[in-house]
């Protein structure tokens, strides 16, 4: 019986599965956060600690398995041989690390060529052909790119609030928002900013710069409240969204495009929000919403395997790892 072992290592969680070639888990395992590059040492025991578990559930043969990995940021590829040696798989030739972009592909579609569009903290689009990725846009981090992401779209909210505090803004009601996230200020930044304005920059630069993406959802609740500062910035983050995938999916319109990451699924393709410009430039599209991650894994790794990987069977597999995460 052909099975696989499927690892989606996020920045938070870590999940695996045992998949074989009908689309049934037999086996399921999850952990903390499997970012090699921000966790270091605690992201490969994570994934360890997920394949582990769905190795054993499934009473799989682990020295038969091929696994893929896809992995937020870089995969511990130097490590491989021995988590394959621990987990009592072959060799790291059992291993396939991809990229979360193709992950997150493959979990909303069967077609070997497409292309996919991540908003999450961070944004990407990238071309797949033939199942592997041939060209990338945008996805260069919060300090050069990532325009519109979630991390963008906070740090517009937060500035915006910041500015209305001293005077060079308007009016807006993130204000409120944001502070009964923050909380006030007992004292003022150096004697000199007021409370509120000190508070503000206690609260961003007392934490990575990513961390501004929890304050996203705050521009599109105020935005379908008809706040003109929140809808500004909801609209010229749709707009680089817009060029984002307009450039990866030029000459190549008739691909299927898949979307994935809260700032699209509960934000931009949101009924009500001011997200004009990406909705135009998506209003041919065949578009697709991913589903987990683990679900591209095993899909690539059925595809290894010489599975000819159908929708119905992309489909199977989705249901049966909704049910294991619910």
């Amino acid at each position: 019986m052909t099975v696989v072992l499927a690892i989606d290592a996020g920045g938070s969680h870590t999940r695996a599965a045992c998949v074989d070639a009908k689309g049934t888990v037999l086996g399921w395992g999850r952990a903390s956060g499997g970012n090699a590059t921000s966790l270091g040492e605690g992201g490969v025991r994570a994934i360890e600690t997920a394949a582990r578990a769905a190795i054993t559930e499934a009473a799989a043969d682990a020295s038969t398995l091929t696994a893929v990995l896809c992995a937020a940021g870089e995969a511990p590829v130097g490590r491989l041989g021995e988590l394959a040696e621990r987990l009592g798989m072959h060799d790291s030739s059992s291993w396939h690390p991809v990229g979360d972009a193709l992950g997150a592909y493959f979990s909303g579609s069967s077609a070997p060529d497409g292309i996919v569009l991540i908003a999450g903290t961070g944004a990407i689009a990238a071309r797949v052909q033939n199942a592997q990725v041939v060209s990338v846009v945008d996805g260069l981090g919060w300090l050069l790119g990532d325009a519109g992401s979630g991390f963008w779209i906070g740090r517009e909210v937060v500035s915006a609030v910041a500015a209305a505090a001293d005077g060079r803004g308007s009016p807006t009601a993130l204000t409120e928002q944001v502070f009964s996230r923050i909380g006030g200020a007992t004292a003022c930044w150096s004697g000199v900013r007021t409370p509120d304005v000190a508070a503000i920059l206690r609260a961003v630069y007392d934490r990575p710069p990513t961390a501004l993406a929890e304050f996203a959802p705050l521009a599109f609740d105020a935005a379908a409240e008809d706040d003109a500062v929140a809808a500004s910035i909801v609209s010229a983050a749709a707009s680089h969204l817009a060029t984002t995938i307009e450039t990866a999916r030029r000459g190549h319109e008739n691909l299927p495009v898949v979307v994935s990451g809260s700032v699209l699924t509960e934000g931009m393709l949101r009924a009500g929000v001011c997200a004009g410009a990406l909705l135009e430039v998506l209003q041919d599209a065949d578009l697709r919403p991913a589903t987990d991650g683990v679900v591209g894994a095993a899909i690539l790794a059925l595809r290894r395997r010489g599975v000819e990987v159908s929708e119905q069977l992309r489909v199977t597999i989705a249901e049966q790892v909704e049910l294991r995460r619910a």
